[in-house]
């Protein structure tokens, strides 16, 4: 559930902020902030090396449904908005970061730079994945980030 939590705390950070570059800025410091919070995500239950950025088809399919349910949750709640515009480049934003140090086709070529391989190792640094034994703290976490979002959304 991690891109949910990107995407709704980035998108009711762009409500707050109300204009996309601010928003934008929000989005992905917001992301990293969330990262130091223990959190459950494929990860926990990783047994290959949890730094490559290859998926199983399990975790393909939960990614996805993440990235859907998190999307459905931000429509439902800034539906009409406004602000939609700051919205959206929060919410955008708030998973970018995941996007391009994680997502099989772009991490490995962002990884080979030298900017990327040190982005990526700050970003692992600031990462604070539940191990097996605390997948429920860090799925307590997610379901907070998650209400808290979608409720400044709703204000």
């Amino acid at each position: 559930m991690l891109s949910t939590v990107h995407l709704l705390i980035g998108g009711a950070l762009g409500a707050l902020v109300r204009r996309p570059p601010l928003a934008v800025a929000a989005g992905v410091i917001s992301h990293h902030l969330a990262d130091c919070v223990i959190h459950t995500d494929t990860g926990t239950f990783r047994t290959a090396d949890v730094d490559e950025p290859r998926y199983s088809a399990t975790e393909t399919t939960i990614a996805v449904l993440d990235l859907a349910v998190g999307f459905t949750l931000l429509y439902l709640t800034a539906r009409g908005d406004p602000r939609w515009k700051a919205i959206l480049a929060g919410a955008i934003a708030g998973i970018t970061p995941d996007l391009i140090d994680n997502a099989p086709v772009v991490a490995p070529r962002f990884r080979s730079t030298r900017l990327g391989a040190r982005y990526h190792a700050l970003h692992n640094r600031l990462h604070r994945t539940a191990a097996p034994e605390e997948w429920l703290p860090g799925v307590v976490t997610q379901v907070v980030a998650i209400a808290l979002g979608a409720a400044l959304l709703r204000r």
